[in-house]
């Protein structure tokens, strides 16, 4: 088997919950985003100012973010995330850019 990506099962249903969460967005209408064509980071945020407490940020980028083009920005290609809470997987927030 030639394995690509191999996701942890623990981690399956945030995926899920933000894929579908990013696609029901108004963002993502309203800018016409095809998130098949994205590249997918999930990683978790420990600052607790925001909400009291850790959760995951699955962020959706146009093109792979590099150490040369993490600050490149574009009109016409938009970034969004979902914060998730790291316990029961509810959306928190779906925003776009790099906030």
């Amino acid at each position: 088997m030639n394995e690509i990506l191999k996701v942890d099962k623990q981690y399956t249903s945030y995926l899920v919950r933000a894929i579908d969460a990013v696609r029901a967005s108004d963002l993502a209408r309203h800018w016409n985003v095809d998130i098949t064509r994205y590249h997918i980071q999930l990683s978790l945020e420990n600052d607790t100012r925001q909400y009291g407490k850790p959760y995951y940020s699955v962020w959706f980028y146009p093109h792979e973010i590099t150490s040369d083009n993490w600050m490149d920005g574009s009109w016409e290609e938009m970034d969004l995330c979902v914060h998730l809470d790291c316990e029961c997987g509810d959306v928190l927030r779906v925003h776009g850019g790099r906030n």
